[in-house]
C-alpha cells in the first residue's frame, strides 16, 4: 500500500538540488501491491528476496542517481511467481546472460539500465520462471523503436517495456523488451511525441478505442522533452498521472486508490534546482 512508500521530496544531485518529478500509470486491479523507494542495490536485492518468500513478484523497477549514490524504487505484486534481479556490466555480457537464463527457463519481465561512463552501462534484468520466449533490443532512435515494434509484431512478439537511457553525453539510447504471444493475440503499440498536447490526444483516442497504457517514459533529447507510451488492448481502467511533485503525487495517488486504481508503473525524472 501507499504508506509503505518512503517519502523523500528532495535529493542532493552533484552540486545542485534535484527535485523528483513523478509520473505513474494506475490500473484497475484487485492485486495486492507493495512499494519501496529510494533504496540502494543491496537493500533492493534483499527486499526482493524477502518479498519473493512472502509471495510477491517485482513488476516495475525505476532507477535514478542521488549525488554519488544509485537509488532504486520498486513495485511488487502478490504472485506465486518469484522474481530474481541481476545486474550485468556491458551489453555483450548482458546478452550472454539473457541467453543463459532463457535456456534455464526464465523470462525477463522488466529491464532497467544506467550509464557509468559514456561507454559503460549496467543492465538490470528482472526474471521469473516461464517458458515464454522473449527478445530484447538496444536501439539508437525513436524511429528504431517504432520500426522494431512493427517488425516484431509480424512474428507475434509484443512490446511490454521500454527504457530510455540517458548517457553522460546527453545521447539517448532505448531498450525494448518483447514477449512472444499467441497467434491473433492483441498486439502492442508504441507512440512517441515531443508535443504533450499530441501525446494526450493520442492517449485519449487509444483509450476510447479499447487500448490501455502499459508503460510510460519521459526523456530529454536535443533539449526537448519527449513522451512515450506503450499500449495494448484491455478491458480495465487505466489513468496516467504526469509530472507531479512528491506531495501532489501522493495526494492524487491516495485518491486513485480510493477509486480502486493501483500504481503499476512509475516514472521518476530529476529536475535540477538552483542552489539557494
Amino acid at each position: 500500500m501507499k504508506n509503505l512508500l518512503i517519502l523523500i521530496t528532495f535529493l542532493t544531485c552533484n552540486q545542485v538540488f534535484c527535485q523528483e518529478i513523478y509520473s505513474g500509470v494506475f490500473q484497475q486491479t484487485e492485486a495486492k501491491l507493495l512499494y519501496r523507494e529510494a533504496i540502494n542495490w543491496d537493500v533492493l536485492t534483499g527486499t526482493n528476496d524477502s518479498l519473493a518468500s512472502a509471495g510477491y513478484r517485482l513488476i516495475d523497477l525505476e532507477s535514478y542517481r542521488s549525488g554519488k549514490e544509485r537509488l532504486f524504487t520498486g513495485i511488487w505484486s502478490e504472485s506465486n511467481l518469484k522474481s530474481e534481479i541481476e545486474s550485468v556490466l556491458g551489453w555483450p555480457e548482458f546478452i550472454k546472460r539473457k541467453r543463459a537464463r532463457a535456456s534455464d527457463g526464465y523470462l525477463m519481465d522488466e529491464i532497467e539500465s544506467y550509464a557509468v561512463s559514456e561507454e559503460e552501462f549496467y543492465y538490470i534484468g528482472v526474471w521469473y520462471k516461464s517458458p515464454t520466449i522473449h527478445k530484447v533490443w538496444k536501439l539508437d532512435s525513436q524511429e528504431g523503436i517504432k520500426q522494431k515494434t512493427e517488425e516484431m509484431a509480424k512474428q507475434e512478439f509484443f512490446l511490454i517495456d521500454v527504457e530510455a537511457i540517458n548517457t553522460p553525453g546527453k545521447v539517448i539510447q532505448f531498450l525494448a523488451l518483447y514477449h512472444k504471444g499467441e497467434v491473433n493475440e492483441p498486439r502492442s503499440y508504441v507512440f512517441v511525441s515531443n508535443s504533450l498536447k499530441i501525446f494526450n490526444t493520442d492517449l485519449l483516442q487509444r483509450t476510447k478505442s479499447g487500448y490501455r497504457l502499459l508503460d510510460y517514459e519521459k526523456f530529454e533529447e536535443a533539449g526537448e522533452s519527449f513522451y512515450l507510451g506503450v499500449y495494448r488492448r484491455g478491458d480495465y481502467e487505466t489513468v496516467l498521472l504526469r509530472d507531479q511533485d512528491k506531495e501532489s503525487f501522493n495526494a492524487l495517488w491516495e485518491g486513485k486508490e480510493k477509486e480502486g486504481l493501483r500504481l503499476v508503473d512509475l516514472e521518476i525524472n530529476l529536475l535540477p534546482k538552483a542552489t539557494q
